[in-house]
């Protein structure tokens, strides 16, 4: 296992995750390769480029990054690699099978590779980080609030919405908005209760369809000869 704070370059790749926490030398190897556009060779180690040739020996299989510009950037190709999409998405492999499953992320199989669409990985990319900036935002206001009353952009921020379909609930009557002062407020406790609701209504729809896909359909009696 492989500390990333122990050798300089390696740390500096490791913005998104801990630099403290040891990965294995294969993540190690995916990391160099994926950045190494990034990496200055001139102020590298003896230990980081002794273990950057250790590597390349290892899972290299003979392509090499020292003295080299390395592989193109994905931003550089349509269509990429399973490994790439992860790395993008910052998640594993795991993960990125279940989002291809569940519909929300396409591949192409050709040739016996499995290749995904570089523009439709940054679009879900930029989606997660919307979503989990409104996380983020429902997380400190559960912290802050107890009963009172918020803003409509607290409200839509609490059910991963926007002002568009916040003011659709409004109007089905699924969500009551008040008037203080000229300005539009919502009951926290109303906004909580209508967010468990709804996750609870995905939830079930969600083992509805899975329960549909899973059964077989009925067999049809032959009708009887009169």
């Amino acid at each position: 296992m492989i500390v990333p704070k122990e050798y300089p370059s390696l740390e500096s790749l490791c913005w998104n995750r801990s630099k403290t926490t040891p990965i294995d030398r294969e993540t190690a190897w995916a990391l160099y390769r994926a950045n190494w556009r990034f990496i200055y060779q001139d102020d590298l180690t003896a230990e980081e480029r002794a273990l950057i040739e250790s590597l390349e020996v290892d899972f290299g299989n003979g392509e090499r990054l020292l003295g080299t510009d390395g592989p193109p950037p994905p931003f550089a190709r349509r269509e990429i690699t399973p490994e790439e999409a992860a790395e993008i998405l910052g998640i594993d492999l795991v993960l990125l099978e279940a989002l291809t499953d569940g519909g929300d992320l396409h591949h192409r199989q050709a040739d016996g590779k499995i290749t995904f669409d570089l523009f439709q990985v940054l679009e879900l990319k930029k989606e997660q980080e919307v979503t989990n900036a409104a996380l983020l935002e429902a997380s400190r206001l559960m912290e802050s609030l107890d009963d009172r009353d918020i803003t409509p952009e607290q409200a839509a921020a609490i059910l991963g919405i926007d002002l568009v379909l916040l003011d659709r609930r409004v109007r089905a009557g699924r969500l009551v908005r008040n008037e203080i002062d000229g300005k539009a407020t919502f009951s926290f406790a109303d906004v909580m209760a209508r967010k468990k609701y709804e996750a609870r209504q995905r939830a079930l729809m969600i083992e509805i369809n899975e329960a549909l896909e899973d059964s077989d359909p009925p067999a049809v009696a032959a009708p009887r000869k009169p």
